[in-house]
């Protein structure tokens, strides 16, 4: 898959909705709004030919592991387990813009 076609995926793919009310998870999806906002100001500079730090095009792995550690560990109902795979594989659509430009 293309770069473009891998942004236009994350692109197309709606947010998430807030489906719970662990505060470990509505804290996880708070930074993935944050992070989605960042990631689609960038790479939309980026695709259009604006200057962008190499840096600032670098996915960052810590809300990714987050999430897996949510999911994983056990102590949480399946409704937020589940809700917590949903945020995963909308971050996996970030992820895989961010691995097309490396």
């Amino acid at each position: 898959m293309s770069m473009q076609k891998a942004y236009r995926k994350f692109h197309d793919t709606p947010f998430p909705p807030d489906l719970s009310d662990n505060e470990r998870l509505v804290d996880i999806l708070f930074d993935l709004r944050m992070y989605d906002d960042y990631a689609a100001g960038t790479l939309d500079k980026y695709l259009s030919g604006g200057q962008v730090d190499a840096s600032e095009l670098k996915y960052d792995t810590s809300l990714e592991n987050r999430l897996n550690e949510f999911i994983n560990d056990g102590k949480n109902s399946d409704e937020d387990v589940s809700a917590a795979k949903q945020y995963l594989e909308y971050l996996n659509r970030i992820k895989e813009v961010f691995e097309k430009i490396e």
